[in-house]
């Protein structure tokens, strides 16, 4: 008996020993199989952090290529703007101000002469003889003309001066600052660099004639100071042209 108690002991033994070790494979199969599962997930952590950062670094590219395109088209606009105001105000054949921008400047100009009293000479100017240059020589010679011509006053011209063209051949001139006594000087000297223009079809000498006065108290607008330097604009080319008239 004893014996046969010692035998199932064994056998007892033995099975528990084999479930153990059944037992201890599974477990480690299982915690192998979790380890993977763990490392699955790390993996896919790390890939979506990844992921992550780089949807962060792509959308940062693209906002900032969008701010960039933004800021271009803005500069661009500003820039036309700009550009567009300036043809608003500019003579388009000669680049100095066109008849809306320099009857602006002369009423600004007056106003600030009824302000502060401050001497105020303006000036209408006429190319002598322009008409017959267009007929015989074409409108791309009177074209030069005026061209050249708009360049010459503005080498003389002081930088706070205004000048700009009226229409056609007629210009109009507005010296701040500065009474009628400068006007001969500044008249030879208009004349001396308008001498100096050549144009190779023009077979004359460019000359001009040119009205002048001053604002005064009695001027309710700066129309009645600018009629009355058109009348002495007449008076000037009445009197042989390549002149000037103060009044």
């Amino acid at each position: 008996v004893e014996g046969l108690q010692k035998s199932i002991k064994k056998v007892n033994e033995s099975k528990i020993q084999e479930m153990q070790a059944k037992f201890s494979g599974k477990l480690q199969a299982k915690e192998n199989e979790i380890l993977k599962q763990k490392n699955r997930v790390q993996q896919l952590e790390i890939s979506s952090a990844k992921n992550q950062r780089l949807v962060y670094f792509l959308s940062f590219l693209i906002l900032s290529a969008l701010l960039i395109s933004i800021a271009i088209i803005l500069r661009k606009e500003k820039n036309n703007r700009r550009r567009f105001a300036k043809m608003a105000l500019t003579d388009e054949l000669t680049g100095v101000a066109n008849r809306r921008s320099i009857l602006e400047h002369a009423e600004a100009e007056f106003e600030t002469f009824k302000a502060e009293q401050q001497d105020t000479t303006i000036a209408m100017i006429d190319l002598d003889h322009f008409k017959s240059v267009n007929d015989k020589f074409g409108h791309d010679v009177g074209d030069l003309v005026l061209k050249n011509f708009a360049i010459a006053v503005k080498q003389v011209i002081r930088d706070r001066d205004w000048f700009g063209r009226v229409g056609g051949e007629e210009w109009f001139l507005i010296m701040p600052n500065s009474s009628v006594d400068f006007v001969p000087s500044v008249f030879e000297r208009m004349k001396e660099e308008v001498l100096k223009i050549e144009i190779p079809q023009l077979d004359r000498k460019i000359t001009f004639s040119m009205g002048v006065t001053q604002y005064t108290a009695e001027d309710k607008t700066y129309e009645s100071a600018a009629k009355r330097a058109d009348e002495c604009l007449y008076k000037a080319k009445e009197n042989g042209r390549d002149r000037f008239e103060i009044g």
